[in-house]
């Protein structure tokens, strides 16, 4: 049986390296130390560009989502508005064309009023 641990075995190479002790391994060598620095700061750098990246991303999202809700905003009031002016105009379209009719139409719409009617101007709808 020694003479077996002794030999050589034919499908194993004769150069094999002498295993490395721990001593041998807990010390890397300096260009082990700056290739590993170097990845390290690497990967930071990666990961500072990810994080600007993401961030600027979401203020510019953000502002688009905001422009878009002011706008939708923009776009009720003229929802509402045209549905009040649609209301008043069926109004007349439905009213008896009488001389009341006329009046208030004149009034409304064209600017017109009898020459002895005193007119007072409010601006709270300016």
């Amino acid at each position: 049986m020694e003479e077996r641990h002794n030999q050589v075995r034919k499908d194993e190479p004769e150069n094999t390296p002498a295993p490395v002790t721990e001593s041998e391994q807990a010390q890397p060598s300096a260009a082990d130390a700056e290739k590993n620095l170097g990845k390290s700061m690497l990967m930071k750098v990666a990961l500072a560009s990810v994080l600007v990246a993401s961030l600027v991303i979401s203020i510019a999202n953000l502002m688009v989502t905001n422009q878009l809700r002011n706008q939708t905003d923009e776009y009720q009031a003229q929802i509402e508005n045209y549905k009040e002016k649609i209301s008043r105009l069926k109004y007349y379209i439905n009213k008896e064309v009488d001389d009341e009719y006329i009046i208030e139409y004149a009034r409304e719409y064209l600017d017109m009023y009898f020459p002895d009617e005193e007119i007072y101007y409010n601006d709270v709808n300016e």
